[in-house]
């Protein structure tokens, strides 16, 4: 079993290793610790340097996502208690009405990013999909009718191969371009060994339907992110309102325990970890052969 977790391990991130120790891999959002022979490690593949950049950049995403959430359900009952307990107070009123105007725009941007979001990976599975049939059905059959092809014509043996499986989508779209080019020039050749003459139509319109759904994914992120970036920035003005209101009902009801009891529920945020904390990381390291043996007496 040590071995076969050491082999997955070394396929999957390209290490190299020293001493002895344990490492936790991460794969298909599940989890499995392999004892390796290193406490030492180096990743030595850029891609999964790449990956890591973009695990980290999601999980920041996701604790600023909750903060931000927070802040809003905050506000939300900050302004049922307002409403609860009116005021006649020029200020307060004046307060209130930016809490409530701002708090509605927010509402509005919340819901543009999560239907920014929802189309984005909407986009992002359609484009697995397109990919998964160009791959395993496409190009299947038209590297088969190549090799068939390069029989006769052994210039086509290195034409006609599949792209990487784990390629990024821009260099999957670029080699299989490449293909259809060569395709389209050996065409003849082609159907001769059995290739359907609208298999290279099809794959074409593929692609098109590719580039499309990954330029959808694209503007979608990127709506989502400037949403992102926009609720933010009216939570914090949100929170500079409620300071305002905290100050006025401490004021108001210095009397009344029991309102300041209810404000400080209704203004209670959260603790939230902070967006940028890293991932502490706990080293297990095996214990020394020498542990637990006790020692000759003198």
């Amino acid at each position: 079993m040590v071995k076969r977790g050491r082999e997955i391990v070394a396929r999957v991130v390209n290490m190299r290793v020293r001493d002895r120790g344990t490492l936790v891999a991460y794969f298909n959002n599940r989890d499995a610790t392999f004892r390796v022979s290193s406490r030492e490690f180096h990743f030595m593949n850029p891609d999964v340097r790449a990956l890591n950049a973009r695990v980290n950049n999601s999980r920041k995403e996701f604790f600023v996502n909750i903060i931000v959430r927070n802040k809003l359900d905050m506000v939300t009952r900050v302004r049922t208690f307002s409403r609860a307990h009116p005021s006649t107070e020029p200020t307060y009123t004046t307060v209130l009405g930016r809490l409530e105007e701002r708090l509605a725009e927010a509402q509005a941007i919340a819901t543009r990013q999560h239907e920014a979001s929802a189309a984005a990976r909407g986009a992002r599975n359609n484009r697995k999909e397109l990919r998964r049939i160009v791959h395993f059905q496409l190009l299947k059959y038209l590297v088969a009718v190549g090799s068939v092809a390069a029989k006769t014509r052994a210039e086509l043996a290195t034409q006609f191969r599949l792209p990487s499986v784990g390629a990024n989508n821009q260099a999957f779209l670029t080699a299989v371009k490449a293909l259809v080019a060569a395709a389209e020039q050996q065409r003849e050749v082609l159907v001769a060994a059995g290739m359907a003459p609208a298999l290279l139509e099809e794959l074409q319109q593929k692609l098109a339907e590719f580039e499309t759904a990954s330029e959808e994914a694209r503007a979608k992120r990127l709506s989502h992110i400037g949403a992102r970036a926009d609720l933010d920035d009216i939570a914090g003005t949100l929170m500079d309102e409620v300071r305002v209101l905290d100050g006025i009902n401490r004021w108001r009801f210095a009397r009344d325990p029991e309102a300041i009891a209810e404000w400080e529920a209704a203004r209670h945020l959260p603790p939230s970890r902070p967006a940028n904390e890293p991932v502490q990381v706990k080293e297990v390291i095996p214990p020394s052969p020498d542990a637990g043996r006790i020692a000759p007496a003198a």
